[in-house]
């Protein structure tokens, strides 16, 4: 079962990341230590798509790493790289 839109979120924020607002259902997630920003779609009780997840888990950095709950593991942007 895929997480749900808010988890995404909640692994965001707790990771620094600052919504700076978007159109409609859209959420961009911002970080001063990432350049590009996170971009969410969909409500909140939505789940999310996989592409999502790998956004989010991209967006940590081996400093900074963002567990997904759904995947149920620990994930720095080589280690996903690397999975492909």
């Amino acid at each position: 079962m895929p997480p749900k839109v808010r988890e995404l979120i909640a692994n965001l924020e707790r990771a620094g990341f600052v919504d700076r607002g978007g159109k409609g259902s859209h959420r961009n997630f911002v970080h001063a230590k990432v350049t590009k920003p996170v971009v969410l779609s969909g409500n909140l009780g939505d789940d999310a798509k996989q592409y999502q997840v790998r956004a989010v888990q991209l967006a940590g950095s081996p400093e900074c790493l963002i567990r997904c709950p759904a995947e149920r593991m620990l994930a720095t942007r080589a280690e996903v790289a690397a999975a492909g």
